[in-house]
């Protein structure tokens, strides 16, 4: 009964996808920019069929998911529903458009506190462990970029949380798809 209403869901928000996409854009925003955690859960879900429909929304999609993470870093929220759904959506993100969501990301990023830099994390954290909903392999672009990306956040730029944070995405990485770090293994050793 589930999988039929959920078909029926996808079936339906396609359709309105087709009719008024823009309105559809604006609709996740407000939602994602909530307090309320159920709307920000159900907001990414949205966005997750969208990119997964339609991805060149990617560039503006990732961009409001990146904004959403403001209130998934605080510590009371931490590991909350809509971050883990934010999160997720975040991925696929990457996986479908390496070079918009890196940039969305990094432009994104100082707008966030630190505990939402955190967050952004655990977007390279997800890609690399086995088990996720998609294919466990990584591309060669998406992983050199989720490689890159803990790099450049090991001089603590972004805060001792995300520079941590950055640390253990590596140490996920490196643990399931070591041959992401063949170009940096000097950088390891310099650290």
């Amino acid at each position: 009964e589930l999988e039929r209403h959920q078909a029926v869901w996808a079936k339906l928000f396609r359709l309105l996808l087709a009719r008024d996409l823009p309105g559809v854009l604006a609709a996740i925003e407000r939602m994602l920019a909530s307090p309320d955690d159920y709307e920000r859960e159900r907001a990414a879900a949205a966005a997750e069929v969208l990119v997964e429909s339609t991805p060149e929304a990617i560039p503006v999609l990732a961009r409001q998911l990146v904004s959403a993470l403001a209130f998934s870093g605080d510590e009371e929220r931490l590991n909350d529903p809509a971050g883990g759904a934010i999160v997720a959506t975040l991925t696929r993100c990457l996986e479908l458009n390496v070079a918009a969501t890196v940039d969305a990301v990094e432009a994104g990023a100082w707008e966030l506190g630190e505990g939402g830099r955190r967050e952004l994390y655990r977007v390279y954290d997800h890609l690399g462990r086995p088990g996720r909903a998609q294919d466990a392999s990584i591309s060669k672009d998406v992983g050199r970029a989720a490689v890159d990306a803990c790099f450049r956040r090991m001089d603590g730029d972004w805060g001792e949380a995300a520079q941590e944070a950055a640390y253990h995405s590596l140490e996920v990485l490196a643990g399931w798809h070591g041959e992401l770090l063949e170009t940096h293994i000097g950088a390891l050793f310099l650290r």
